[in-house]
């Protein structure tokens, strides 16, 4: 009959050592015993352990009390991060306030919504009733017309008493007082309750203005352009009666020829496309001064395709 054999299990000889505060205050036989300093040893070796700074003391000091030469570099994280695009304002959307400005005044200047220009700026608007002096704020797009709301305003009120701006259109628009400000929910049950905190100055038209999807002499449509992207699908010839900007890349799903009062700002929202894509994509703008350098009757490209460089 054949003996059973006595299985060694392995013990975490670590957890028996002494409790101690820090790194510092452990018996030295422990210290430096051969499981602590493999231990280190191997997490150093891994870009995969939870080796980070703590464990760099750790081994640093291992490596001073007990005649030890092991690295202590932290191993080089292997998660691939994506370069963020840097904050980008066109030029002339900066506006340095004064004093005196408050969101309300600068929103009524400029005929833009409050909300916007609050939540476009968190991080240089702490108060605004009491807007710091020289800080340089981005202005959102603006609407041809604003309103300041009232405390015993509803949005069915509002959109009854300026159902001729708001409906003037042609346009069959449902809600569109909660179009033009997004913030306020499906059920307006924020309007009033959230004022402090958005402001009370609203638009009464989309930012940019209305979007011309039909003029085949200013824009050349591609029904198979993306939503969100800013790259088209299917490259598409330019408009008519206009001339490519120079540098432009004609591999291209989506053009815009720019009219008088144009920006670049405006042509960015209107075409869904980022600011440094229009830029990469059409070189003779720059920028600085991105709207001073547009030509009226040049045909610029608003919806590149993937790969066009």
């Amino acid at each position: 009959m054949r003996r059973a054999t006595k299985i060694r299990r392995p013990t975490n000889v670590i957890s028996h050592f002494t409790r101690v505060a820090s790194v510092e205050l452990m018996p030295k036989d422990e210290m430096c015993s051969s499981c602590y300093k493999t231990k280190l040893q191997m997490m150093q070796s891994s870009p995969y352990s939870f080796y980070s700074q703590l464990y760099k003391h750790n081994l640093e000091t291992v490596n001073e009390n007990c005649g030890l030469t092991s690295n202590t570099t932290i191993p080089e994280d292997l998660a691939v991060t994506e370069p963020e695009d840097d904050p980008f304002c066109p030029p002339d959307s900066v506006y340095t306030t004064k004093k005196g400005d408050t969101c309300t005044s600068i929103a009524l200047d400029y005929s833009i919504s409050l909300a916007a220009l609050y939540r476009g700026n968190q991080d240089l608007i702490r108060d605004c009733n009491q807007v710091v002096v020289g800080e340089k704020l981005c202005l959102p797009p603006t609407c041809e017309f604003t309103y300041v709301l009232k405390s015993n305003d509803t949005c069915r009120s509002i959109e009854e008493a300026n159902a001729e701006t708001l409906f003037d259109n042609n346009t069959k628009l449902i809600a569109p007082l909660r179009q033009f400000n997004p913030w306020i929910d499906i059920y307006c049950a924020n309007l009033q309750i959230t004022s402090w905190a958005y402001g009370n100055v609203l638009c009464l038209a989309p930012q940019s203005g209305d979007y011309n999807t039909t003029d085949v002499v200013y824009t050349s449509y591609n029904p198979w352009g993306t939503e969100s992207s800013g790259y088209g699908l299917y490259a598409i010839s330019p408009p008519v009666n206009a001339t490519v900007a120079t540098g432009t890349t004609e591999h291209c799903g989506s053009w815009h020829t720019v009219t008088a009062g144009d920006s670049c700002a405006q042509i960015c929202v209107q075409n869904k496309i980022t600011i440094n894509l229009f830029l990469a994509v059409n070189p003779s703008l720059k920028s600085e001064r991105c709207t001073e350098h547009l030509v009226p009757g040049n045909a610029y490209c608003t919806g590149p395709m993937r790969g066009w460089n």
